[in-house]
């Protein structure tokens, strides 16, 4: 694990240590692990036009994206040869905490970008869209970190 300490005033004031991170293009993706009291993860998405940041359940999720958006991406033809998965959902749920939920979500009506959709207490609810031509870029940055952690041990 590196031993970058970071301050992230959202979120009380803890310290947090860089556990892995991943660049493509203009997408930047990491995952932050508190450095103190209970064990909490934070995933970070930075692209052109988007940042988001948000405590994970574990860094499995990381691997759950980077395998969600792969499998839309590559449709078909990436299957030939090999078991296609037996999920065939359109959404990934990648945060629940509290009443606030962050999900990826396939748009399947173009079957052309995806979706961070998060939600809140209330009606409040938020939608990232991110586009077909930056989403083999983010996904090449979340399999840059999924390797990284996998080298790590944090995966197994």
């Amino acid at each position: 694990m590196k031993s970058k300490k970071t301050q992230t005033p959202d979120v009380e004031q803890n310290s947090f240590g860089l556990v892995a991170s991943g660049i493509a293009g203009a997408w930047e993706v990491a995952l932050d692990e508190t450095v103190e009291g209970t064990q909490r993860w934070f995933a970070q998405i930075e692209g052109p036009t988007c940042y988001i940041y948000f405590q994970v359940r574990h860094p499995r999720v990381i691997e759950e994206m980077a395998k969600f958006l792969r499998r839309h991406l590559c449709q078909d033809k990436c299957l030939q040869g090999s078991t296609p998965s037996p999920d065939h959902s359109e959404e990934i749920e990648l945060s629940h905490l509290g009443g606030s939920i962050v999900s990826l979500i396939w748009d399947e009506e173009t079957n052309q970008r995806c979706f961070i959709l998060m939600s809140g207490k209330g009606e409040f609810r938020s939608r990232l869209s991110i586009e077909r031509s930056d989403l083999q870029e983010l996904t090449d940055a979340l399999e840059q970190m999924r390797d990284e952690l996998s080298e790590e041990g944090v995966l197994r």
